[in-house]
């Protein structure tokens, strides 16, 4: 899912915990810390789901990021 927006990465982490889905941004794995504004990359974690979970975690995210 590509989304363009000029919300920071700390913004989008903030409204997909608010639907209850945890994401990372990429940020947190950088050894070379960029501004906010340069770094939008979320990290999804979906190794221990099944296919319903991971179906509803993206349908979920999408509600987060709706409009934004």
């Amino acid at each position: 899912m590509d989304i363009i927006t000029n919300k920071s990465e700390e913004y989008l982490l903030e409204k997909a915990k608010d639907k209850g889905i945890r994401v990372y941004g990429i940020s947190e794995y950088m050894i070379r810390k960029c501004s906010i504004s340069e770094t939008k990359t979320i990290v999804l974690g979906y190794s221990n789901l099944s296919k319903e979970q991971l179906m509803i975690g993206v349908k979920l995210l999408e509600e987060a990021w709706k409009n934004i």
